[in-house]
């Protein structure tokens, strides 16, 4: 884990069974061995969903709703102009984030992966 920022943005988040939680009840992504793809600054896990490969990020605490909202919104304007973009999972709530922690605003959604 590293302190990003001298600590400002908080620690790089780790695979919590409070974040386990969330994404079995938010997105039916079971536990289980997820693979850490690396990175400095946020968690990446690759996860299985039955036959999907799916990729769940998890931010670090200083991310706001706002500013996940902000990067979709561009996300949004990339794909209607055609430029490809990885998919984003959508909550049974429709949301495409949760907040998965205990106090501090860790959020956590997923994307669809391609190829092997």
């Amino acid at each position: 884990m590293d302190d990003a920022g001298g600590g400002r943005r908080g620690l790089r988040a780790v695979a919590t069974a409070q974040l386990w939680q969330v994404l079995a009840a938010q997105w039916a992504i079971p536990m289980q061995g997820a693979r850490d793809l690396g990175g400095s600054l946020n968690l990446d896990l690759l996860v299985h969903r039955g036959d999907e490969r799916l990729v769940v990020r998890v931010h670090r605490p200083s991310v706001s709703p706002a500013w996940l909202e902000d990067i979709q919104a561009v996300r949004d304007e990339l794909d209607q102009a055609g430029v490809p973009c990885s998919a984003l999972v959508r909550a049974r709530d429709g949301t495409h984030w949760a907040r998965a922690g205990s106090g501090c605003s860790r959020w956590s959604g997923s994307s669809r992966t391609t190829g092997g």
